[in-house]
């Protein structure tokens, strides 16, 4: 997958990185990613700094999805040992944040008094 994302970023987007652009009545435009919405308004996150900013759908003119904000191409300049090595290190993120995660879910899910691994009789 993470492969795929590099090469085609725009082949399938991640849930939750979907950019959005909005044209309001008096015709301003905005881009981020929907935090949520519902029938009177939509929250965009601001891909900058992370804001948050409520639109009211009547002010809205246009609304585009626009899919994922990283260009098609950026590879392009890459040779092969520079991609693999881009492959092998956004890999690595995945992977220890995933053990980053599991092991704090793993602990917390263990009883008083108890080591991982062990239990108590």
């Amino acid at each position: 997958m993470i492969i795929e994302s590099v090469l085609w970023p725009k082949r399938q987007v991640k849930e939750g990185y979907m950019a959005t652009t909005l044209v309001s009545n008096d015709d301003r435009i905005v881009s981020g990613y929907v935090q949520s919405e519902d029938n009177k308004k939509v929250v965009i996150r601001n891909v900058v700094d992370g804001t948050l900013t409520t639109y009211q759908k009547n002010n809205i003119k246009e609304r585009l999805d626009a899919g994922s904000l990283m260009p098609p191409g950026i590879t392009a300049s890459l040779d092969t040992t520079e991609l693999r090595d881009l492959i092998k290190y956004l890999s690595n993120l995945k992977s220890k944040s995933f053990n980053k995660i599991y092991h704090h879910i793993d602990r917390t899910r263990l009883p008083t008094g108890t080591s991982k691994g062990k239990s108590r009789n």
